[in-house]
């Protein structure tokens, strides 16, 4: 089945607001230390996790913060060198692998998701679509990912509707990590340089009821526009 869609970076401003938006204390100090942003220095070692998550998305929101000029200076170089179009290894694979835009060196407590903008929307051709060859874009993790590194897909399987890339976030295609080692409550290392390959989107063929195939196949262009207004979980709003 040949599918009528092709993969693209959402724009350098959507990337920055996603990454501003899902950058958390917790999982970024080490990324920040390395690229020369000195967070300790303007949060305590000592505050409270809590203290230290508050006080970054204070310096978040303000405009005139140097750290947050330093912030996107770094979602800027992440965007332009390491968020890279999908593609499959080889002919026969079945996925095309999404690879980390940044760093993700932290521990992480048990059941606690990390979100990560992967900067990469998938773009149909709406009007190319019939009831004979409707089709979605699923996003699986890689077997390295659950074996490897004991982490799972917080949603078990990410659903990329064709009409997801006309939201107002651009169709930037989120990918959740939840650690699944919860042995005695005990926090999971992660570790993931930038460029690493760590999630899979394949396209499947996708039934519908037989009432609704009329009304699917006497649709206008018209009717493939302002399906959707929203971003994740925005289906139906």
């Amino acid at each position: 089945m040949v599918i009528h869609a092709h993969f693209e970076k959402v724009s350098e401003e959507q990337y920055i607001n996603d990454r501003l938006n899902t950058i958390v204390f917790q999982s970024c100090r080490e990324y920040l230390i390395n690229h020369g942003i000195f967070i300790d220095e303007i949060v305590p070692g000592y505050a409270s996790v809590q203290d230290k998550e508050d006080k970054l998305n204070l310096i978040k929101n303000q405009s005139d913060s140097n750290l947050r000029a330093q912030l996107i200076q770094l979602f800027v170089n992440e965007y332009r060198n390491n968020v890279k179009i999908p593609k499959r290894e080889n002919m026969f694979c079945l996925g095309y692998d999404f690879v980390i835009p940044f760093d993700l060196e932290c521990l992480v407590q048990p059941l606690t998701p990390m979100n990560i903008p992967t900067g990469i929307r998938c773009v149909y051709d709406l009007n190319a679509f019939n009831a004979e060859n409707f089709s979605g874009l699923f996003v699986f993790d890689r077997s390295s990912t659950g074996i490897k590194k004991n982490l799972v897909l917080s949603n078990g399987t990410g659903v990329i509707e064709p009409d997801y890339f006309a939201g107002n976030n651009e169709g930037d295609i989120f990918v959740s990590l939840t650690p699944n080692n919860n042995k005695n409550g005990t926090s999971l290392r992660v570790d993931y340089k930038a460029g690493d390959r760590f999630a899979q989107g394949v396209f499947l063929p996708v039934g519908m009821l037989e009432s609704e195939v009329q009304d699917f196949e006497m649709r206008t262009p018209a009717d493939n526009e302002g399906l959707r207004t929203g971003g994740m979980g925005s289906t139906g709003r």
